[in-house]
């Protein structure tokens, strides 16, 4: 309220993850914050609008259980649907709201069987010196049961950050049998300054231990095999890559 000069009701909020001027959804018409998608551990959407969160939760129920639904408005007042999850690149929908019908329209690549994909799941730990920490960890869907070989896939950077959805690279690895760990370390982006200005001066020391930290925890945790560890990435995932291995 600028007139009175304070902070008025909290619309939306997330603790652990940013919000940026990017994640707001805008009327076409009024330019008007509308909605708001924060990109935490998986894609979270919420509606300003009560129609359009009426909508949402609509189109939610009658997709697939587990997908993420992004809703944006056609000018002919339907809504086109983006319907995606970790193991789904990808299929798009239309729906009208006046006759309360959603036809499918295409999917982005139809030759991907999502039954034979496998699962990402967000899992936590602590470092060695007290810092909470996530990570994705994906195992292959036809895996036997106990540890299996890993790869520790590390994102670029390192001011960047890997997100949960439908990832190529992780699913080929997997269907080649490796479990896949995705560290959420220090210096990376997403979870606040703080977090990521830890990451100063770190390379090969702090944000190192984070990677390190999160592979013990699965091998604690008896998820992967410790002989059978590898790791990987690009840019600055290739340089953690070879420090890991000093």
């Amino acid at each position: 309220d600028r007139a009175a000069k304070r902070v008025g009701e909290l619309l939306v909020g997330d603790a652990g993850f940013d919000i940026g001027q990017g994640d707001l959804i805008r009327a076409d018409s009024s330019r008007a914050p509308i909605g708001v998608t924060i990109d935490a551990e998986r894609p979270q959407t919420y509606w300003f609008d009560a129609q359009r969160a009426a909508e949402q939760r609509v189109i939610d129920a009658s997709l697939p259980a587990g997908r993420v639904n992004a809703l944006q408005k056609l000018p002919d007042g339907k809504l086109l649907v983006r319907s995606y999850s970790d193991t789904e690149p990808g299929v798009y929908y239309f729906y009208d709201p006046q006759e309360k019908t959603l036809s499918e329209w295409l999917s982005t690549r139809p030759w991907i069987e999502a039954t034979k994909m496998s699962r990402t799941e967000v899992v936590r730990y602590r470092s060695r010196d007290g810092q909470d920490l996530m990570g994705y960890f994906t195992r292959p869907f036809d895996a036997r049961p106990g540890p299996v070989p890993l790869l520790v896939w590390v994102h670029g950077g390192p001011a960047g950050r890997d997100h949960w959805g439908f990832d190529a690279e992780v699913q080929f690895f997997a269907s080649r049998g490796y479990a896949v760990f995705q560290p959420y370390f220090r210096g990376s982006t997403g979870m606040g300054d703080t977090f990521e200005a830890a990451g100063y001066r770190q390379w090969g020391l702090r944000m190192q231990d984070d990677v390190t930290d999160g592979v013990r925890a699965l091998v604690e945790r008896k998820q992967v095999d410790p002989q059978r560890i590898c790791i990987g990435g690009g840019s600055y995932g290739g340089y953690a890559a070879l420090m890991g291995v000093i």
